[in-house]
């Protein structure tokens, strides 16, 4: 395949690319047709087609809801968790640097 993709580009024969890929929850599976031509001496990216397998056309309406809300709760059960660990590191570095210092800390 690389070796057919190098003799298209130095031929200056256009190129074709089915790109198979779902969405950020994986549930609408689709394949998107993207191409380069040449032209002078640079090439055109375009884009020409999607195939949608697992409906008729782009997720439905309420499903595209769904699948928002829940990318949003996932992307902030992420942050709370960072946050929750981020705090945690600190409480540890602060109760080193106590005991550094000859103070005490509660598990003594």
């Amino acid at each position: 395949m690389r070796a057919d993709i190098v003799n298209a580009i130095e031929n200056g024969q256009s190129i074709t690319i089915d790109l198979p890929h779902s969405d950020q929850i994986g549930l609408q599976r689709t394949i998107s047709r993207f191409g380069l031509v040449p032209a002078g001496d640079t090439w055109i990216a375009r884009f020409t087609q999607h195939w949608y397998l697992d409906w008729e056309g782009p997720r439905p309406e309420d499903l595209a809801l769904t699948a928002t809300v829940a990318i949003l709760r996932d992307q902030e059960a992420a942050v709370q968790r960072r946050a929750s660990a981020e705090d945690t590191d600190r409480d540890a570095d602060a109760g080193g640097s106590a005991e550094a210092e000859g103070g005490h800390t509660d598990a003594q």
